[in-house]
């Protein structure tokens, strides 16, 4: 991994408190983070065996435990 992937995969793991989060010391993540984040994600499939890689790569991104994820168009 390049060392600004590293950075970043301490920074997203920080984003783990988004759900509880602590209000006096919040993390946050903006829209300015989403590139860096799509490209260390892509670096970690990258490294998954073979067989892995294909299965999440071939997963419905609109299915997340049977239900529908949908969002609203800029």
């Amino acid at each position: 991994m390049r060392p600004e992937e590293e950075d970043l995969l301490r920074r997203v793991g920080r984003l783990a408190t988004l759900r509880y989060p602590n209000r006096s010391e919040p993390d946050e993540v903006g829209d300015e983070d989403w590139d860096a984040t799509r490209d260390l994600a892509e670096t970690l499939v990258e490294q998954l065996p073979e067989d892995l890689r294909d299965a999440v790569r071939a997963r419905d991104i609109t299915q997340k435990g049977g239900r529908f994820l949908g969002w609203k168009p800029a």
